[in-house]
């Protein structure tokens, strides 16, 4: 069953493993697998577990099926901190926040592009982000949108049904930081709706310090789906 499945990889660190199931966390001896502690998860895990230290308190954070991100103080299992990382009903975090210098860098991605096949649902108005968080915090330091424009009205469908867009472009997966060239490089999906994006199914390069997006490099052009197109 998919309610019990566990999709988040583990993370060792001070002799402890944490790990994440469908709706806990857990923190386990990593010599025995005695259960040092274990708390409720606001919503499934897919991301993995990131550890970050700062001076005399450990993180563990991690992203959720909400959008939310979580920082759990790593010897006890309390939250520290929480953040709702996008405003949009669909939003999720599915790659692992990259950690680095006090700082936590997390990509956003969605499942707008399935709630199409909804009767009368407007698709599409999500954007894909990648955003620098202060770890110790929680606040949000800045964020870049990997579809530059918001959502406008567009053409009808063939079936009746409204558009919005551009939209999509989210960020599945973690990001991959160059801290001596100050460059943050994360991959992109596919567009919600049309206009298709130069942003989309891309590889992206991102200042560290600023999110100002460097060059991007698309790989596929053009690709514009959401799950109405296949009815």
């Amino acid at each position: 069953s998919s309610d019990l499945s566990m999709r988040s990889q583990p993370t060792v660190y001070g002799g402890r493993v944490f790990l994440a199931g469908p709706g806990e966390v857990y923190s386990l001896d990593a010599k025995t697998g005695c259960v040092h502690w274990a708390v409720n998860a606001a919503a499934q895990i897919r991301s993995g577990l990131v550890i970050a230290p700062l001076g005399a308190r450990t993180l563990l954070v991690y992203g959720d099926a909400t959008g939310q991100v979580w920082a759990l103080d790593a010897s006890t299992g309390l939250a520290a901190w929480h953040l709702q990382a996008d405003e949009h009903p669909a939003a999720m975090i599915t790659g692992t926040p990259a950690f680095h210098n006090g700082r936590l860098y997390v990509g956003v991605s969605s499942f707008e592009e399935v709630r199409a096949v909804t009767p009368g649902y407007v698709c599409c108005k999500f954007r894909g982000s990648v955003q620098a968080v202060d770890a110790a915090t929680g606040r949000v330091l800045w964020k870049t949108y990997t579809v530059n424009e918001t959502a406008k009205p567009g053409t009808t469908t063939k079936r009746g049904a409204k558009t919005m867009g551009p939209s999509g472009a989210g960020v599945w997966t973690s990001p991959t930081i160059d801290p001596d060239h100050n460059t943050l490089y994360v991959t992109t999906g596919d567009n919600y709706s049309e206009p298709a994006t130069k942003t989309s199914d891309a590889v992206l390069a991102l200042a560290m310090d600023t999110g100002k997006l460097l060059w991007s490099k698309q790989i596929t052009e053009n690709d514009a789906y959401n799950s109405s197109c296949r009815s």
